[in-house]
């Protein structure tokens, strides 16, 4: 076995949280008797559970990323997508609940100055962190209010097998859904099987690799300007029956010169 073990941030964070999901912490704790269950039919139940937990979390994810987007203003979303891409994950600054633009008194307001206006909110913005809308979606999730944030919680739990996670990535450059982490043994002992086995790690990244749900395939794209119709209010019928009068006139006129 390896004294190493690559995986990538989201795969890690979902199998953590469903390996301290009250539904499976509940299994374990009543399957705990070997009397009430064979360990084959433990195991079967358990992979089963492990994977309808990743796919629900899969899911809550997509929620998060959805509203996330749909809080944005028009000219936040349009800015975004103009400079950094469609693919949403792309986005450098995506926050929870709405846009940046408001944090700096900008009023929202359409127009052909929105991008440049809207570009002095995302200028030099990098976190170590994760971006906003996965810390909300992970904080809803959480087991205990005494983790604020999901690292902590990872390396308590890789503890308990002898190991803890790093990141080859400078601590100062930005973190990303897709960054590969390294989970390594504390000891001179390669890592346990177990580890993969009881955090169905493979499981999770199986499940997010073959997922159309992956973050990855997030796109928006921004609609073109409605086109504004051409405003009649209460004059369609005046003008319909001006139209006539000018008909009557004009066929007037050709039948008195015919007369005479």
């Amino acid at each position: 076995m390896s004294s190493s073990m690559p995986i990538t941030r989201l795969a890690l964070t979902h199998a953590i949280l469903t390996h301290t999901s009250p539904q499976l912490t509940a299994f374990d704790s009543i399957s705990r008797s070997p009397s009430l269950l064979p360990p084959e039919i433990h195991a079967e139940i358990r992979t089963h559970l492990v994977a309808s937990l990743a796919r629900t979390l899969l899911l809550d994810l997509t929620k998060s990323l959805t509203a996330a987007v749909l809080a944005l203003c028009n000219d936040c979303r349009a800015f975004n997508f103009h400079v950094y891409g469609e693919r949403v994950l792309d986005w450098p600054r995506l926050e929870a609940d709405g846009c940046r633009c408001v944090e700096v008194g900008r009023t929202r307001r359409p127009g052909p100055n929105a991008l440049k206006d809207v570009s002095r909110c995302y200028v030099s913005i990098t976190e170590s962190s994760p971006p906003p809308w996965f810390q909300a979606h992970v904080r809803a999730i959480l087991p205990s209010p005494y983790y604020p944030d999901i690292d902590p919680l990872i390396t308590d739990v890789l503890l308990e097998f002898g190991c803890t996670f790093v990141s080859p990535k400078p601590s100062h450059s930005s973190s990303h859904l897709e960054d590969v982490l390294y989970i390594t043994s504390l000891s001179s002992a390669p890592i346990t099987p177990l580890l993969s086995l009881v955090l169905g790690l493979k499981t999770h990244s199986s499940i997010l690799e073959n997922s159309g749900l992956h973050p990855r395939h997030y796109k928006c794209l921004v609609p073109p300007p409605a086109r504004t119709a051409p405003r009649t209010g209460g004059r369609v019928f005046p003008n319909i029956l001006t139209g006539a009068l000018w008909v009557v006139a004009v066929v007037g006129l050709v039948f008195s010169f015919h007369r005479a």
